[in-house]
């Protein structure tokens, strides 16, 4: 993809020559423009006519003011019919390309879904705690990713726009809970990777209904501790809010097989009694860091450990794309 500039204001002809050399290949790059409004508080969202078409790149740009956005994507085969769109959202100081290679996430493509990557302004997501270079800057990627759901849909007749799955790592996994939480009408469930919830309001949790929440985290993170911070809630207390909006009961943890000699040992707590079509499950990494589970990309060393008794990848296609 080409390199992420941030400009208040961007000609036709530049973003053209920005995206013009993206090639026709199954995983497309696609730009659109979001707006910041008229307004200080951005309210007044104005929808424009479609950009040109440029060789490669599927379709029109969506307006909300003059910054350019990019995203790739996977898409389902071609006689696939209601296909479900899985957005993954990269870590800080990464990129939608990034995850899309260290997590293998295009194997749910094989599953007739639609795997969305979208990229951060500059590597990063305003999740909306005050914590990030995208809050001070005031980036509301919450209406980014809401407009980038309609653009798909758009484009793609094919997917099925009321099973909407999110999947983070690291700030992406804190942005794809804060937009599960906030666009809860339009999203079936999400996995958060590395990560705590995002502490919000009180009252800011719409969530999805039926809800399917995981977690999968190494209680030795080193990035993201497991016992949360000032900005995050720690993982257990993640996991118990999630329980609670689906309306479970009890947890029962059970450990997984120490398939690999690799320091690490996994556990799963799966609650019970929730609402119907609703699960909640929390992975827990002993010994592992703020790495993908699973993943064979090599993450630097000062990141802890990577398991691979488990992965995160298998988790995510398992829990929402069962074979």
């Amino acid at each position: 993809p080409p390199t992420f500039t941030h400009p208040r204001a961007l000609s036709a002809k530049s973003e053209l020559n920005m995206v013009g050399h993206a090639t026709n290949q199954m995983a497309l790059l696609a730009s659109f423009i979001l707006a910041v409004g008229l307004t200080a508080c951005g309210d007044s969202e104005s929808p424009v006519e479609p950009s040109p078409q440029v060789e490669g790149v599927p379709g029109a740009w969506v307006s909300w003011g003059m910054e350019v956005r990019t995203y790739q994507w996977t898409l389902p085969p071609a006689d696939q019919t209601a296909a479900p769109i899985l957005v993954v959202l990269h870590g800080q100081g990464s990129s939608g390309g990034d995850i899309r290679s260290y997590s293998e996430l295009d194997r749910a493509a094989e599953r007739g879904v639609l795997v969305v990557y979208p990229d951060g302004v500059g590597g990063e997501w305003g999740v909306g705690c005050d914590c990030t270079g995208s809050d001070a800057a005031g980036i509301d990627d919450v209406t980014f990713l809401r407009q980038l759901l309609d653009e798909v849909g758009r484009l793609v007749p094919q997917a099925d726009p009321t099973r909407v799955f999110l999947a983070g790592f690291s700030q992406g996994a804190m942005m794809a809970q804060r937009v599960a939480c906030l666009l809860g009408d339009r999203i079936a469930g999400v996995v958060a990777v590395g990560a705590g919830e995002p502490i919000l309001g009180s009252g800011d949790c719409r969530p999805p209904t039926p809800l399917r929440a995981a977690l999968i985290h190494g209680l030795l993170d080193p990035v993201v501790p497991w016992e949360g911070s000032s900005t995050i809630r720690s993982i257990e207390a993640t996991a118990q809010a999630w329980a609670s909006r689906a309306g479970c009961s009890s947890a029962h943890r059970t450990a997984l097989p120490d398939t690999v000699e690799d320091s690490t040992t996994v556990w799963a707590e799966d609650w019970v009694g929730c609402y119907p079509g609703s699960a909640v499950r929390l992975i827990g990494v002993e010994g592992g860091g703020h790495t993908w589970p699973g993943s064979a990309a090599s993450f630097p060393p000062r990141l802890g450990r990577t398991t691979h008794d488990v992965s995160a990848t298998d988790v995510i296609l398992s829990f929402f794309f069962p074979e």
